[in-house]
């Protein structure tokens, strides 16, 4: 059981010549908060975008990755939810997240 808080990592690929920009993350679970983080000299620093080069770029443990705070406490392993994913060129994309103990990723594909 979660007792609020969680990390979001994944494969986001960029088919496209150009680099591309997540802007904004919203999830379908009401009150959840989220934020983009990166690891700066060993800390969580809070950022307000991931550039998405050609190719992609993974969002993983010590590295990008995405926050939840106030999450359910009723959710456990293998319950699902939506994560809304803006991007700058690409728009808005829906990525399915099961929730997983450890640093088991999803993938989200940008274009």
């Amino acid at each position: 059981m979660f007792i609020g808080a969680a990390s979001v990592f994944m494969d986001i690929s960029n088919d496209g010549n150009e680099e591309d920009v997540l802007t904004t993350v919203k999830t379908s679970m009401p009150k959840v908060a989220t934020m983009m983080h990166d690891i700066q000299d060993g800390r969580m620093v809070m950022t307000d975008r991931i550039s998405i080069p050609p190719g992609g770029v993974t969002l993983r443990p010590g590295g990008l990755h995405i926050m939840l705070f106030n999450m359910p406490k009723t959710l456990k392993e293998g319950d699902k939810f939506t994560l809304y994913l803006t991007f700058a060129r690409s728009g808005l994309k829906q990525v399915e997240v099961r929730v997983v103990s450890g640093h088991n990723g999803g993938h989200a594909s940008t274009r």
